[in-house]
């Protein structure tokens, strides 16, 4: 067998598993920060689980939002460059390139710090209020 491949498969496989201790770090501050407080052990899953959700989905809305900078980039900045703007042109089509990128992962990062520390004082009573209002539901049901 060719040592390169081997080489190659290994980094490959190596590089896959780092990217995915990356995208679940959201998952592994929350664990730690539930691991950490007085939040029973039956809770900590689904809190882990709901800071996750929570980052990735405030990461997501940053991007949208940050959206129409990428029509700018392609529609406006070569525009504007052709024109003899180039400095705005080049601003423009720069920050888009880089600024978006950036904003999106440290608005996940900042997310997943803040969403766990405002939930874990929070999280036992959202829990108890969300058993306590599926509880007549289900006995409800069983009644008919």
């Amino acid at each position: 067998m060719d040592t390169d491949l081997v080489v190659m498969t290994a980094l490959t496989t190596l590089a896959a598993l780092g990217m995915v201790v990356v995208l679940l770090l959201p998952a592994w501050i929350a664990w730690g920060i539930a691991w950490h407080s007085a939040m029973p052990s039956t809770h900590r899953h689904s809190f882990a689980f709901t800071c996750l959700l929570l980052t990735y989905g405030v990461m997501t809305l940053a991007t949208a939002v940050l959206l129409p900078l990428e029509a700018l980039k392609i529609f406006i900045a070569p525009d504007l460059h052709a024109r003899g703007y180039m400095t705005l042109g080049t601003a423009i089509f720069r920050f888009a390139e880089h600024g978006v990128p950036i904003v999106s992962i440290m608005m996940g990062i900042l997310a997943a710090f803040l969403i766990p520390f405002r939930l874990r004082r929070r999280w036992v009573a959202i829990r108890r209020a969300d058993s306590a209002d599926a509880a007549p539901q289900l006995n409800g049901a069983h009644e008919e």
